[in-house]
């Protein structure tokens, strides 16, 4: 980056005015270098010119120019307000020339230089004696030599940042941080899912569980929270089975399903608020498919809300139905056995819209996770459902003796046996009797 030792490496001044036409100003120069000492040629500059007697200011004026070749700047000091300068009152005092030079270059440093006008300016104070005549001007004098180089300037203020420069390459990778703690390996490890006995209970696990809680499972808010004991029941979504506190083999999918239910066994609820009547205690075989499909008898099933209008027994409606009586329902609930015998077909109804809900579900037994899916965006999938392999149960009794088998072939002729010893002599007969 350059610096500027000083612009005014010498100064010229000369009076070209005279007596009736000649303008009266003065002639300036000066020679503008860098801090290395090489010339500012060729470039524009900006010069502010002030005259100055006793401290103040009795004129100025700006220059906007360029330097030559050489790095010679010429000016005319006074052409720009020549009443101005020639009200000047040079016998009043010393003058001086103040000088500012910038350079416009795009870093815009400037220096500022004073110099003491010499007698020769004061020649424009004869303008105004009351003697003779003042006789015409002279020719100009050859310019004097160079001067020797000023004392360098004070560095001008910080230029404004230059253009980032390239991308430095990467630098080296820095070291490795330390290791994460390490995650769960369990879902009891999981702060939202408590493992107890052969339960799981996920997201809202009840406070009041006990031992004869078995093999139940909840996933959702405020689901199966209320539980103490029971096994086999499962609840999945928001509310699903919030007030059980006990029973057995109970399902609910769906929020709020089968959230009426407080105790009872083998009751099913599938879908948004599918439920039963009010704090039911006893409830069983309850059976309610559907959003808001509500269930009040034991044994029954119920499809549907009120607003369902086709019950289809398949997609094309092929399926046979089995029942051991029909009935028939009048606007006010009333309900009339059909015992006649088999009308013609009736014209089929205009389909129903496309209801929302859950589509279907699986399990899979090789991971123990069971897959919801529906489509109003409430599809889930659950973890490991499976509970632990349960201890080897204990030996079976003996069972009872096999019926004899079959007699066996018969076996070859055994070898002769050795000659045995000879035995040991008989006792004396009786004797015989006497004629």
């Amino acid at each position: 980056m350059k610096k500027l030792l000083i612009f005014l490496s010498f100064i010229t001044l000369f009076s070209t005015f005279s007596y009736s036409q000649i303008s009266q100003d003065l002639s300036y120069q000066s020679i503008v270098r860098y801090a290395n000492g090489n010339l500012v040629v060729s470039t524009d500059v900006e010069v502010d010119l002030a005259i100055t007697s006793n401290g103040a200011t009795v004129y100025s004026e700006s220059h906007s120019t360029t330097t030559s070749k050489n790095g010679l700047v010429s000016l005319r000091l006074g052409s720009k307000n020549i009443s101005a300068f020639s009200a000047i009152d040079w016998g009043s005092g010393k003058h001086y020339v103040s000088a500012t030079i910038t350079v416009l270059d795009g870093y815009n440093y400037s220096v500022s230089t004073e110099s003491e006008l010499l007698p020769v300016p004061y020649a424009l104070y004869a303008l105004n004696a009351k003697d003779g005549a003042v006789g015409p001007a002279g020719p100009a004098g050859p310019a004097g030599p160079a001067g020797p180089a000023g004392p360098a300037g004070a560095d001008g203020a910080a230029g404004p940042a230059g253009p980032a420069g390239p991308a430095g390459a990467d630098g080296a990778d820095g070291a490795d941080g330390a290791d994460g703690a390490d995650g769960a390996s369990s879902l009891n490890e999981l702060s939202d899912v408590t493992i107890a006995s052969t339960s799981v209970y996920a997201v809202s696990p009840s406070s009041t569980t006990t031992a004869a809680a078995i093999k139940n499972a909840s996933f959702g808010v405020d689901a199966l929270d209320a539980l103490v004991g029971g096994f086999n029941n499962t609840a999945f979504g928001y509310n699903a089975l919030s007030k059980v506190t006990g029973g057995d083999y109970n399902t609910a999918v769906g929020q709020g399903a089968g959230l009426n239910i407080v105790m009872g066994s083998s009751n099913t609820f599938l879908g948004h608020n599918a439920n039963t009547g009010t704090n039911q205690a006893g409830a069983s075989n309850r059976t309610a498919l559907g959003a808001g499909a509500t269930a009040t008898v034991n044994k029954s099933v119920v499809l549907g809300n009120s607003l369902v209008e086709q019950v289809w027994m398949s997609s094309d409606k092929g399926a046979s139905v089995y029942a051991a009586k029909y009935y028939t329902v009048d606007s006010d609930g009333n309900a009339t056995e059909l015992t006649g015998g088999s009308g013609g077909s009736g014209s089929d109804g205009a389909d129903g819209a496309d209801g929302k809900g859950w589509t279907g579900g699986s399990y899979d037994s090789s991971t123990g996770v069971v897959t919801f899916t529906s489509n109003d965006g409430l599809g889930f999938t659950t973890g490991d459902l499976r509970g632990a392999t349960g201890a080897a149960g204990a030996d079976g009794a003996d069972g009872a003796d096999g019926a004899d088998g079959a007699a066996g072939a018969k076996g070859d002729k055994g070898d002769k046996g050795d000659k045995g010893d000879k035995g040991d002599t008989g006792d004396s007969g009786v004797a015989g009797a006497v004629n």
